[in-house]
């Protein structure tokens, strides 16, 4: 019986693949990494992968954002073409996998944005009988919740891989309209950031961090001595990884990063430093 694992990212395919090889498992149990983040950005029908424009649509926006974040590796245009094909082929693996030969497909999730719309995604696409999930919020923590699956230790998947339970035809219907709705609402521009909140996925603005962002800034600013007023100049990655620690949402450092170059782009953010070099780049909230 040959088993595959779908888990949302490197950090947690690469731990199932680790937690498979240490108990010997990894002959009947494979790991498919999917390396997309889907709580950002347009979405496309998984049904439709032959409509590149589509594919293209999504793979432009990632490459547009990273290039926002003052990524180095993204900011020669001449590997541009390069880094949309390799964009592409990454965000249409899932659609293009041959599932024939598995007996199981089981879905890694949390309780969050990008890896419960993976789920919904699958089951748009993947045959039902053979569906099952785990969810990593069956592991009960006394301190805090698991943020996504590449939190989990080793200790927690073993108990986690006990854990799956066959998702029901209705369930598995009710999770593919929702991607449907996803991706419905994806084409508006108003709507193409998703949280998860009330336990579902929701469609948001992309300024939906905003605030939080300028509330993080003015508190670390005014934290470094300068009491009222307009405080002190902050570092931006302090800044990103002080929301990140905060938000109950689970995002990406580089849709932060982007979030905060639109602040200053839009004057609400002033800064000090190379907008080239965002790891040496100073904001704060501008009067």
């Amino acid at each position: 019986m040959l088993t595959l694992h779908i888990a949302n990212g490197a950090s947690a395919s690469g731990t199932l693949k680790h937690y498979f090889e240490q108990n010997k498992l990894d002959g009947t149990n494979e790991v498919l990494c999917f390396d997309d983040y889907l709580a950002i950005g347009p979405l496309y029908d998984g049904n439709k992968v032959n409509d590149h424009q589509l594919l293209n649509q999504r793979a432009n926006y990632l490459f547009d954002m990273l290039q926002i974040a003052h990524l180095e590796e993204f900011a020669d245009a001449t590997i541009e073409d390069q880094w949309l094909i390799d964009i592409t082929k990454d965000i249409s693996k899932l659609c293009h996998f041959n599932f024939t030969h598995y007996h199981k497909v089981v879905i890694w999730h949390g309780d969050n944005a990008p890896e419960r719309s993976l789920l919904y995604l699958c089951c748009h696409i993947i045959d039902e009988h053979k569906l099952y999930h785990i969810s990593i919020n069956d592991y009960n923590l006394s301190t805090h919740m698991l943020r996504g699956v590449g939190a989990c230790s080793l200790e927690m998947l073993d108990f986690l891989h006990n854990q799956e339970k066959k998702i029901n035809p209705v369930d598995c219907v009710q999770h593919a309209q929702l991607w449907q709705t996803l991706v419905k609402s994806s084409k508006r521009p108003d709507s193409l950031l998703r949280i998860f909140e009330s336990n579902e996925v929701k469609s948001v603005g992309e300024d939906y961090f905003d605030k939080q962002i300028l509330t993080q800034c003015q508190e670390q600013g005014q934290g470094q001595g300068q009491g009222q007023g307009q405080g002190n100049f902050v570092l931006m990655m302090a800044l990103v990884g002080r929301v990140l620690g905060l938000s109950e949402q689970l995002i990406t450092d580089t849709f932060i990063i982007a979030r905060v170059y639109y602040l200053i782009q839009n004057t609400s953010l002033e800064y000090q430093g190379d907008l080239d070099q965002p790891r040496q780049l100073q904001v704060r909230v501008r009067d």
